[in-house]
C-alpha cells in the first residue's frame, strides 16, 4: 500500500526519507535506501555516528497510520559467514 514513488501511507520516498533523516539525527547518518519487497518496510542504510558501524533501519508504518522506525538484522545476515560445510561460491538461501 505504498505511493508509486516508494512510499508508505501515501507519502513520497521523499517525505518518508526526510522524516526518517530528522527522527535519526544525531545518532545515524542515513546512506541509502534498500528495495523492498511488496507490503514490507522501508529499510535504510545508516552509518551510527557514535561507533561508524553501519545499519540497517527498517520503517514501518502502524495501524494508528503513524510510524516506527527501528534496527533489523537484514545486514547481518547479508554478511554471515556460509557454515562450514556450504561451498562459499554458492548462493545461499536467506534464514
Amino acid at each position: 500500500t505504498g505511493s508509486p514513488t516508494g512510499g508508505l501511507g501515501g507519502k513520497s520516498a521523499e517525505e518518508l526519507l526526510a522524516a526518517v533523516k530528522q527522527a535519526t539525527a544525531g545518532k545515524f547518518e542515513i546512506l541509502g535506501q534498500m528495495s523492498r519487497a511488496q507490503g514490507g518496510g522501508v529499510v535504510y542504510f545508516a552509518r551510527e555516528i557514535a561507533t561508524g558501524k553501519v545499519d540497517a533501519l527498517r520503517l514501518k508504518q502502524e495501524k494508528d497510520q503513524g510510524y516506527s522506525i527501528g534496527l533489523t538484522n537484514v545486514l547481518q545476515r547479508a554478511l554471515d559467514p556460509p557454515p562450514p560445510d556450504q561451498d562459499p561460491h554458492k548462493p545461499r538461501r536467506p534464514k
